[in-house]
């Protein structure tokens, strides 16, 4: 059987860690991936953002991983772009996102997996838990309504962090230039902003030959031709 080279990446990411001298800390230590997806020409209904949180557990057996997304939609996972009505909404893992992202024949891209800091995680932990205990509705332009009670996919992972304002994302900006603008603001927590972790992609059953990386520095700007408001 040939395996895909990418898969032993985590392998060598595992050994990697291991072979770290015992130093206390970290024993853990936490990464994030940023993800959109959109057709092109883009089409904003079929637009999405959302991140993955991850942690790598590090011990004398070797290292365990653990995620969640966050990843916020229409319960009916039907994207309204002008309804004038919040919804109920409804958190997906990142297979149901990226199958969402098959469905629609749309690109994907991705940035990272960055290391980041335990408070950026533990953050993006909670918000993936509060979207699922049903505490906040979904409505795909926000703007005008009462903040941490409604949320569009993009609020919902920039806004995770207490900064004193909301993240405004322009009518312009929606996936891949959403996300790029929410990966600013995580910019801060991240250790080292040059590096990425690839080797986590296979422990979660990425195949980055399937998307497109993005750097952290990329400007994306698309226009917006064609608008579903119903």
């Amino acid at each position: 059987m040939i395996v895909p080279s990418y898969l032993g990446s985590c392998l060598a990411g595992f050994l990697l860690l291991a072979s770290t001298p015992s130093r206390e800390p970290p024993r853990e230590r936490f990464y994030v991936i940023v993800f959109a997806y959109q057709q092109l020409p883009i089409k904003p209904h079929l637009a999405h953002s959302f991140a993955t949180f991850i942690k790598v557990s590090e011990s004398a057996g070797g290292c365990e991983v653990e995620s969640d997304t966050v990843s916020w939609l229409p319960e009916k996972l039907k994207v309204r772009v002008f309804s004038p009505r919040s919804e109920s909404g409804r958190n997906l893992t990142l297979e149901e996102s990226l199958a969402e992202a098959r469905k629609h024949h749309a690109q994907v891209s991705y940035w990272g997996p960055y290391e980041i800091d335990r408070e950026l995680y533990q953050r993006g932990i909670e918000r993936a838990q509060m979207l699922r205990a049903g505490k906040v509705k979904y409505r795909a332009v926000d703007i005008f309504v009462r903040a941490g009670k409604v949320f569009n996919c993009v609020h919902a992972i920039g806004d995770i962090l207490d900064e004193g304002w909301p993240l405004r994302v322009m009518p312009s900006r929606w996936g891949i230039s959403a996300s790029s603008q929410v990966l600013s603001r995580y910019r801060p927590y991240l250790v080292d902003p040059e590096t990425t972790h690839d080797w986590l992609l296979p422990c979660l059953n990425l195949d980055p030959t399937t998307m497109q990386k993005r750097g952290l520095n990329e400007r994306t700007w698309y226009l917006l031709p064609r608008l579903r408001i119903w």
